[in-house]
């Protein structure tokens, strides 16, 4: 009878049979893989997929996402796994600004997660309940037939993949890639955060040596405060201090310097401005869309970007509201503007302000009396 596990099908071979069903959910078919195992060892060769035609051989083929068909029938001898291996290394689904959340979105994300984890508790059913599991994760019988010996020298217990079986080796028997645990007895040098406070380490760092945490932490993290760095705190050479404060005119500065062995050096400095422009309205294009799409969604894109360009050039209706507030800051030079109404603006467009009458508490400034246009660099409310 066939196993089924939250991630795996596995089917015994009847010499015959080359339709299997797939019980379990994936999140598309190129996460699902295929494998003809032997019982008597139970080594497995991995079948490959194709597309269109008949298969044979090493073969199979997605009849629909619910059964598959092999090239070869399993021999009695044999077995067919079809298991689900859930990609870890990157996002399903990849969230933009401006991206609209949808239910399919939100669903495939969820459905990673839960994949990933059904995965996880089939390996280890595979480790803790006796084998119970899709199978090619962990040989228990391997484990059956460890012999432990008097351990000297820091030798380690090692499966030796030639002997198949489990030995004592030392550390450089392993691999020469490994750390060699002699070495840690032969440190030529330690350095701590105090040594770093109180002299010059720079030539001491070197192979032979070894950091504390707190060492490396003061080597190679950067400062990132508004008050300048103490002159009395000794710092090496290289390190990086970035500043950010507000003036007394009420501008806010950044700048970033460079430790220089004696003296901070600013390497740039500068005002901090308001992005002027910040898109509310974002048009999709993709290869597989359609330009009679809306294009305000990943599902509904255009298809191509001529289509997004000239929606993006179309010209929208005017809209007028009347202006309850309007207040110039001649620090930031910007003007802020209260509607009584809703307007549907947008950043980037142009307003006008038509009569625009201006007004001034000391009465020493004069303003234009006529219509002004102006650019909105955002919108809140």
């Amino acid at each position: 009878p066939v196993v089924s596990f939250y991630s795996a099908d596995v089917y015994p071979g009847t010499g015959s049979q080359v339709a299997f069903p797939v019980t379990f959910d994936f999140l598309d078919r190129d996460t699902v893989v295929v494998y003809r195992i032997e019982t008597v060892d139970g080594s497995q060769t991995e079948l490959t997929v194709i597309q269109t035609g008949t298969p044979t051989g090493d073969e199979f083929i997605w009849d629909n996402d619910q059964l598959i068909t092999v090239g070869t029938a399993p021999t009695t001898d044999q077995q067919l796994k079809v298991q689900r291996r859930t990609p870890v290394n990157e996002q399903a689904v990849q969230w933009k600004d401006g991206s609209y959340i949808i239910a399919e979105d939100l669903n495939t994300s969820e459905e990673q997660s839960l994949y990933i984890d059904q995965e996880l508790t089939d390996w280890l059913g595979e480790i803790t309940g006796g084998g119970a599991g899709p199978g090619d994760f962990v040989n228990l019988d391997n484990l059956g037939d460890v012999t432990i010996t008097s351990p000297v020298d820091w030798d380690q217990l090692t499966f030796d993949a030639t002997t198949q079986q489990w030995v004592n080796k030392t550390p450089a028997e392993i691999t020469e890639s490994s750390v060699d645990l002699e070495d840690l007895r032969d440190v030529d040098d330690v350095i701590t955060e105090s040594d770093m406070a109180s002299g010059d380490t720079e030539s001491r760092w070197v192979d032979g040596a070894l950091s504390t945490a707190g060492a490396s932490r003061r080597y190679f993290e950067n400062l990132y405060q508004e008050a300048p760095p103490d002159p009395n705190e000794r710092y090496e050479q290289g390190k990086l201090w970035y500043q950010r404060y507000i003036t007394n005119l009420g501008k806010e500065v950044q700048t970033f310097s460079i430790y220089d062995g004696s003296d901070w050096q600013a390497i740039t400095a500068g005002e901090v401005v308001p992005n002027p422009f910040t898109p509310q309205s974002v048009l999709y294009v993709d290869p597989q869309g359609d330009d009679n799409n809306p294009g305000r969604r990943p599902d509904e894109a255009y298809r191509t970007i001529k289509r997004a360009v000239e929606v993006a050039n179309t010209a929208t209706p005017g809209t007028v509201s009347t202006v309850s507030t309007a207040t110039y800051d001649n620090v930031s030079g910007f003007v802020n503007i209260t509607t009584t109404a809703n307007h549907n603006l947008i950043s980037g467009i142009t307003v006008t302000l038509s009569p625009m009458v201006w007004s001034c508490t000391n009465g020493q400034a004069s303003f234009p009396s006529t219509s002004k246009q102006f650019r909105i660099s955002a919108v809140t409310g």
